[in-house]
């Protein structure tokens, strides 16, 4: 039986869960100092098993304190792959800027769609402290990761918002025996004090789109241009595709010694931070560039 939230429109549904921060934000404030608010986690998840559909959503079991909540889209129409989705941190699976319009429309496309709780950063968290967030988002990618294998996902792909991306490309980076993972997508990336992305992506060996907006902020439009340059002229040895690539375009770009050139950075006009106008332009982005892997050749 449904409750009386599903009867809600998913407009309402997204600004009951805003309000709860805007006008309770005390229910949000650690008792501990801790790497992340499991509080804040624990809200979220208790709004969102009010509000979407129990066969969609899932636990993830990453060793920790509480098992990750995801939400697991099945594609409609033919397959082509999953989508393992990284919400930017202090967002929820189901964030209504640029999260759950992904995971709904990709899942209308043919792909599968996996968006899993990304830890909550205090504002004045330590280095220490961010380190440990990383160490605990790696283990909920590896999560994820672990569920798709079980379900014998083909074709898998992250794509990761805003600090995610950085944590994203760092998990990318450190664990290149991930062979599983067919392609990475970043969505305004920037550089932070804790994780300098542009130095990485020269171990980046799979395609790589990175999605900025034109009006988007100031940190994501100084950092852009660095990892331009990093992905075409850092690393000057071959890049070679993921071993189960069978697309012939792919195996053709990789002939050429000059930097990762997987890597495509996209600028998408007069889009701002949230990619609200219109959002279908970031899904078009997106379903073209993924379209041009010839993933399923």
């Amino acid at each position: 039986m449904q409750t009386s939230i599903h009867k809600h429109s998913a407009k309402s549904r997204h600004l009951t869960l805003g309000l709860l921060l805007l006008v309770a934000p005390w229910v949000l404030i650690p008792t501990t100092t801790q790497a992340t608010n499991y509080h804040i986690e624990h809200q979220y998840s208790q709004l969102l098993q009010n509000s979407v559909d129990a066969e969609n959503i899932v636990w993830l079991n990453a060793g920790l304190p509480l098992k990750t909540l995801g939400l697991f889209q099945k594609a409609q129409g033919k397959r082509l792959g999953t989508v393992i989705i990284l919400p930017d941190l202090n967002q929820h699976p189901d964030w209504p800027q640029i999260t759950h319009p992904l995971r709904i429309k990709l899942s209308n496309y043919g792909w599968d769609t996996l968006s899993i709780q990304m830890p909550i950063k205090e504002t004045n968290a330590s280095l220490s402290q961010l380190e440990n967030i990383y160490q605990i988002a790696a283990a909920r990618i590896t999560a994820a990761m672990a569920y798709l294998r079980k379900k014998r996902a083909e074709n898998i792909i992250v794509l990761a918002l805003r600090h995610s991306a950085n944590i994203a490309i760092r998990y990318l980076a450190e664990n290149l025996t991930t062979r599983e993972i067919r392609a990475i997508i970043s969505i305004s990336a920037f550089d932070s004090s804790w994780i300098n992305s542009s130095p990485l992506l020269q171990k980046i060996t799979i395609p790589f789109l990175d999605i900025i907006a034109q009006n988007d902020q100031p940190a994501v439009l100084r950092a852009a241009p660095k990892r331009l340059v990093s992905a075409h002229f850092s690393g000057l040895k071959q890049r070679s595709p993921p071993r189960t690539s069978r697309s012939a375009k792919v195996n053709q770009l990789a002939k050429n010694k000059t930097g990762n050139l997987f890597y495509r950075q996209v600028v998408i006009n007069g889009a701002n931070p949230q990619f609200s106008n219109p959002p279908s332009t970031l899904i078009k982005t997106i379903r073209g560039w993924l379209k041009s892997l010839e993933l399923n050749q």
